[in-house]
């Protein structure tokens, strides 16, 4: 894929490159976000990180890589899991003198793309004299987690959210310091859907409901699947299929099955394939509270597909009953009472579902984001 080019801020020095920088080998929606701003940034864009599916994708898009190997750097992966509390600190120092070293500076901005590189990126920045910029787009985290971000947005100095909901995870840092900017989605032009589509599909069958993600704690796909359990012994016709694979890959999804077998549990899929399971679904289903964004919310509007949600960043891009649909609380009686509004009036979803779609096409234009973006990290 070749990048698209972008339109340069019109003050100021323009750099000539653009370092990313994360700790992730997957390629999840915050890295396909990633990847999406990179192609419309206006100059040549770098990622570094360990070797893994972000790396490819990104050298497959025609951007340069950077494969961190350093030890030290690689043991940031592990904080909060392999490392404890009591290593944490010393871990982060030798991973901020680490990242020092590497050549990572002097042509442009640096941006931290994963929660616990931030504050050791944001020291290396230090000791090198230039300035780092975090994408600030995890949470929520525990008070400790949390006081090293804010500690990480003090040193780095400049910083960039993802939305109101993941500024609040930081907590104490002060939120006039930080710019906000969605993430930038886009949908293949071949991909089914569109406005009107999800009435037409739900008049002659079941509810179709279908919730998208890792099955961690995070997304909470414990409570829809409890919530479409409770309307299935109502005698409510409610189908729930769920895309995603637990983070212990194929034996925690035969657990799952096993739970809950009234529901289609499909385990991870390619997202082309991701997107016709939304595109042929007529509702989206996000139980995360504390999710910063909610991308797939998003690529289930532009599809013409509305989605019921319960807070977080997925609640900062609906409207309730206007261009979707809020739970009335989080837990399982609040989501199942969003099911049953959504299948007393399946004809709303029509309508839901077409605001939602003219709406999140601005919201989420990938060029107006990356330029948005680009200000941003670049000022």
């Amino acid at each position: 894929m070749t990048p698209r080019t972008g339109t340069p801020p019109a003050t100021g020095t323009t750099p000539d490159r653009l370092t990313v920088v994360s700790l992730s080998t997957a390629c999840w929606g915050a890295e396909e976000s990633l990847l999406t701003l990179l192609d419309g940034v206006p100059v040549p864009a770098r990622v570094a990180a360990p070797e893994g599916e972000l790396l490819e994708r990104a050298r497959a898009r025609g951007h340069a890589t950077l494969a961190l190997r350093h030890r030290d750097v690689l043991r940031l992966t592990g904080l909060g899991t392999e490392v404890g509390a009591a290593g944490t600190p010393g871990a982060m120092l030798l991973g901020a003198a680490a990242l020092a070293g590497l050549p990572l500076w002097g042509r442009g901005p640096v941006v931290s793309f994963s929660m616990w590189l931030h504050l050791p990126l944001a020291l290396a920045g230090r000791l090198r004299g230039q300035g780092v910029v975090l994408d600030l787009h995890d949470g929520p985290f525990t008070p400790a987690g949390a006081a090293v971000q804010s500690a990480a947005t003090y040193a780095a100095g400049r910083s960039v959210s993802v939305s109101r909901t993941a500024l609040e995870h930081v907590g104490r840092f002060p939120h006039r310091r930080v710019r906000v900017v969605p993430r930038p989605v886009a949908i293949p032009a071949g991909s089914r859907g569109g406005a009107g589509a999800s009435g037409d599909r739900a008049a002659g069958g079941p509810l179709r409901a279908l919730v998208v993600g890792r099955l961690d704690r995070e997304k909470r796909v414990d409570v829809v699947l409890a919530a479409h359990r409770r309307l299935l012994d109502e005698g409510r016709d409610v189908a729930l299929e769920v895309v995603g694979a637990p983070l212990r890959g194929a034996e925690g999804l035969e657990e799952l099955r096993g739970r809950w077998p009234d529901a289609d549990l499909v385990g991870r899929l390619p997202h082309d394939r991701v997107l016709e399971r939304i595109a042929a679904s007529d509702l989206l289903v996000s139980a995360a509270t504390g999710e910063a964004f909610g991308r797939t919310v998003a690529e289930a509007a532009l599809l013409g597909v509305p989605a019921l949600v319960v807070g977080g960043g997925p609640a900062e891009l609906v409207r309730d009953g206007r261009t979707g649909l809020h739970a009335p609380d989080p837990e399982v009686e609040g989501v199942a009472a969003g099911l049953r509004r959504a299948d007393d009036d399946r004809a709303a979803l029509a309508r839901l579902g077409a605001a939602a779609q003219a709406e999140l096409s601005v919201l989420c234009d990938p060029d107006a984001v990356a330029r948005q973006w680009w200000e941003a990290v670049s000022a």
